[in-house]
């Protein structure tokens, strides 16, 4: 599965370019690095819901994504998700 993540506050929405995308569920997770644009790719996740939290740079995010049955094989593209900022450090 691939995609591209955006992080989303009052400003606006911008890439979340070079960081990292944990997903969760049922008490596991897995890690993908954030590369240009947001981009991120997962292997073998199983169809379901899943806890998204996202970090990049000074800010942090979180978002549900949802993971559908891969109808046929090879690399389903989630298109592009967005997050909501929860925090930002350096903010009063």
């Amino acid at each position: 599965f691939s995609g591209r993540l955006q992080l989303r506050d009052a400003s606006g929405a911008r890439p979340a370019e070079f960081g990292t995308l944990r997903l969760e569920r049922d008490g596991s997770g897995q890690d993908s690095p954030l590369g240009a644009e947001g981009r991120f790719y997962f292997e073998q996740l199983q169809p379901g819901r899943y806890q998204a939290i996202a970090q990049s740079g000074d800010m942090r995010a979180q978002c549900t994504i949802d993971v559908p049955a891969a109808s046929e094989p090879g690399i389903l593209d989630l298109g592009t998700i967005d997050c909501a900022v929860t925090t930002k450090t350096g903010e009063p």
